[in-house]
């Protein structure tokens, strides 16, 4: 639904502004902004507050399925472990 892309997007907004106050490198930041979109294009219509476990492991099996290296799906991982522990 609408709602969801706008939270969704709400949090995205909100995480990058966490990464700037954190002086994130701009590599780090720009790698976890393209794991961060990628994993919430994933999603589709769902809240990104609802995400479980189940769904992480749904978005490292597409990844994989489409070919993304393993040193690649570790970082996508390592971006989604910092915001959803950010989001917690």
């Amino acid at each position: 639904m609408r709602s969801h892309a706008d939270f969704n997007r709400k949090v995205f907004e909100r995480y990058q502004q966490w990464m700037v106050v954190e002086h994130y490198s701009v590599g780090t930041k720009y790698i976890y902004r393209q794991s961060i979109r990628l994993f919430l294009e994933f999603l589709v219509d769902k809240n990104i507050a609802e995400v479980t476990h189940l769904d992480v492991r749904r978005f490292m099996f597409y990844l994989a399925e489409n070919g993304v290296s393993l040193m690649s799906a570790r970082k996508h991982l390592v971006s989604l472990r910092r915001l959803i522990h950010r989001a917690a």
